[in-house]
């Protein structure tokens, strides 16, 4: 027991992603493949672990790939996205941060080429004229350099691209004196010129660039108007650079999402064209999710020689399973019962699956990883005092039993009311209170919007919104219910009997 390690269920905090990380996962293999430009994916869903292997792992020996700037520990990112900027504006800054970071990894790399050295000169002289060359000494830092930017209204138009907007940015240039100007405005399309000159050096080199952008709802105040119009905006510009560049392989912008964002970004049909996004949405299976933390037992020796070592590859799965937690099913079933035939008893690993989803009802790896780690450290905990206590009388198989599974899963529920719904989405906070100790199904919206206490039709659509975008909500047949997952933490009652 103390030496079986499941791993982190956060990928930032994963020493050994590499060895842990599902590499027949559907996305994963698309965006390796470059057919995807845009993973979307739950919360929890993987996102970050993915961006974690295409920019720590070489997957392609032609390819590399740059990150943005992490908004995590960046103040200066978030900094760029404040206030009340138009998308227009905003759609300039993306650009303006996509050309500026490729270009200087061009002149970083290739300056010394001896086939595209003139086109890496080309490309730094004008960097270093507005001040974005992040190599040069003392340089200010490029996030600061674009934000102080002013915006120049005016319809400007044109450029190689064919692009048209109405913004562009003045820089004001450093060390300006008398005989030269003092700054220089660039249009939308004048970046994007740009852009297609690294995008001739790496075709020349046969070196593909990738820019990936991930852990976007750090820049932002959730479900915000600013947080819609700057994705709006990135996405667009995404679209734009693809354009103007082609649809060329040699530079690409990799975009991580979580879906409820992508579903506030649509929400006021304001950005019509996705229809257009190289997209592909993360889904987990039943299964996948079972093999997701056999794996991760199997990775341990002494699991193996103890519980494996006399089984058949093709067994160890659902054995490690066994090994591992109670098979005992509780009365729930997975189906409904064959003609004649009882009800077979649910899977362990299906009803932990099920049970960690929310309102979305979307699989979600981080809940059954955190569950099944939180369970095996109650154990450990309650066994530790056994034998202390000189009572220990535990069964080799399984290592955890149904009641420290039952303790993890109630602290899991509290958890992640607080942290992914209470406190990205606040507004949700006062509905929960009313929801807390009431019924976990409502037959229809009528009944929930009593529980809630909301008369006016406009209140109830916006609380039902929100509920349902948070996960703490899901829709069945016409009416809505509380997910497993946060009844415990909301000290649900079963709805009475009719």
């Amino acid at each position: 027991m103390e030496s079986v390690k499941l791993g982190s269920d956060v990928a930032e905090h994963e020493s050994e992603l590499s060895d842990l990380f599902v590499t027949d996962n559907e996305a994963f293999l698309r965006l390796t493949r470059d057919e995807v430009d845009i993973i979307a994916g739950g919360k929890g869903a993987g996102k970050s672990a993915i961006f974690r292997m295409i920019t720590e792992t070489q997957i392609q020996p032609d390819l590399h790939v740059i990150r943005a700037s992490n908004p995590t520990a960046g103040p200066e990112f978030r900094a760029l996205f404040q206030g009340d900027d138009s998308e227009e504006r905003l759609r300039s800054i993306w650009a303006v941060y996509v050309t500026s970071t490729i270009a200087n990894y061009a002149v970083d790399c290739f300056s010394d080429s001896t086939v595209t050295a003139s086109i890496a000169q080309e490309i730094s002289d004008i960097l270093t004229l507005m001040g974005l060359r992040t190599a040069e000494p003392q340089a200010e830092s490029l996030l600061s350099r674009i934000r102080k930017a002013k915006s120049v209204q005016g319809g400007l138009k044109g450029g190689v691209a064919g692009l048209e907007l109405g913004v562009a940015l003045k820089f004001e240039l450093p060390e300006a004196n008398d005989d030269r100007p003092k700054s220089v405005t660039l249009s939308y399309p004048d970046f994007f010129s740009l852009l297609q000159r690294c995008g001739d050096l790496f075709k020349l080199e046969r070196h593909r660039v990738w820019l990936a952008f991930d852990r976007l709802d750090e820049c932002f105040v959730h479900d915000s108007s600013i947080e819609r119009r700057a994705l709006r905006a990135l996405l667009r510009t995404h679209l734009d650079a693809s354009e103007a560049l082609h649809h060329s392989g040699w530079i690409r912008l990799k975009i991580f999402l979580r879906s409820d964002m992508l579903t506030r970004m649509t929400a006021d049909g304001a950005f019509t064209n996705a229809t257009h996004l190289r997209m592909a949405e993360i889904a987990w299976t039943f299964n996948s999710m079972r093999d997701l933390i056999a794996r991760r037992l199997i990775r341990n020796q002494k699991f193996v020689d103890a519980f494996l070592s006399d089984l058949p590859l093709a067994e160890w799965t659902e054995a490690a399973w066994a090994a591992f937690l109670p098979q005992a099913a509780p009365p729930r079933t997975s189906t409904r019962p064959a003609r004649g035939r009882p009800a077979l008893p649910e899977p362990t690993a299906t009803r932990l699956t099920r049970d960690t989803s929310d309102g979305t009802r979307l699989f979600n790896p981080r809940n059954l990883i955190t569950l099944v780690s939180m369970s095996l450290d109650r154990a450990r905990q309650n066994l530790r005092r056994d034998i202390q206590l000189d009572r220990a009388n535990r069964h080799v198989s399984p290592l955890v039993r149904e009641n420290e599974v039952g303790s993890a899963f109630g602290e899991l529920s509290r958890r992640r009311l607080q942290d992914t719904v209470l406190n990205e989405f606040p507004a949700v906070q006062q509905y929960s209170d009313r929801l807390r100790g009431g019924s976990a199904t409502y037959a229809t919206a009528q009944e929930l919007l009593d529980r809630l206490g909301i008369k006016s039709p406009d209140e109830g659509a916006t609380a039902i919104d929100q509920l349902t975008l948070s996960g703490l909500l899901g829709s069945n047949n016409g009416g809505f219910v509380i997910p497993r997952l946060y009844r415990f933490a909301l000290s649900t009652k079963k709805a009475p009997p009719k």
